[in-house]
């Protein structure tokens, strides 16, 4: 017995099969039988109520539980109540600076190959990650950000900012804010970020090196799951 099957490129499983049994004096009986293993098993009867109820269950997506997660594609990675995780292509435009690095502050409003970034806002929080590819999925690994004011993928925001409604005003705040201060993670790349922004933004690089992105450690699957933000 074939108990799989593909419909609109989704995979069903077959679980469970109704027999309609009728006797001679036209009286109907229905069971309903799980399947184990390819064959059917011994059913249990059924009546009106407990088959409209399956019948009513048909085309129907599984009711949600609080909190969890809609999978989109491509730049709305997923969603759920609370939050939205999205997918920022690698981008090439200016990168501001306002601390004492002299070697930073002349860069300051300068085009730099941004990398590719996996944002994720929560009410009025947002976390950032570094990606070296745009095929994304729960399984993907995630890199740190190589940038300043980020500490464990934690952006500090400026506190002036007004609250983002929507991912495009998310990122005005992100890529539009001045870096001011290291964060708290030891390492963010590779080379030190002081000597890497002017690196690249001398040499016109068009793209951000993968090689400098440092591991985070982290899935997208385990970023949608911490609830620390």
């Amino acid at each position: 017995m074939k108990v799989r099957e593909e419909y609109s490129n989704l995979r069903y499983e077959a679980k469970r099969a109704l027999i309609v049994y009728r006797n001679g004096r036209g009286r109907v009986l229905c069971t309903l039988n799980e399947i184990e293993e390819g064959k059917i098993r011994t059913g249990v009867p059924v009546d009106g109520r407990k088959l409209a109820g399956l019948f009513g269950q048909i085309g129907r997506e599984p009711k949600k539980k609080a909190g969890s997660w809609d999978w989109q594609d491509p730049r709305i990675l997923a969603k759920s109540e609370t939050a939205v995780l999205w997918y920022a292509a690698p981008r090439r435009q200016e990168i501001f600076f306002s601390c004492r690095t002299r070697s930073l502050m002349q860069c300051s409003g300068k085009l730099f190959p941004w990398p590719g970034l996996v944002f994720l806002a929560r009410r009025k929080t947002l976390k950032v990650f570094a990606v070296k590819t745009a095929k994304l999925n729960r399984d993907s690994k995630l890199y740190t950000a190589p940038f300043w004011n980020i500490t464990n993928g934690s952006v500090c925001l400026p506190a002036d900012r007004k609250d983002p409604q929507t991912i495009d005003e998310w990122e005005k705040v992100f890529y539009g804010s001045a870096f001011s201060h290291p964060g708290a993670t030891p390492v963010i790349s590779r080379t030190a970020f002081s000597k890497l922004v002017p690196a690249l933004i001398r040499s016109g690089a068009k793209k951000f090196p993968a090689e400098e992105l440092v591991d985070a450690g982290i899935t997208i699957a385990e970023l949608m799951n911490d609830r620390r933000i």
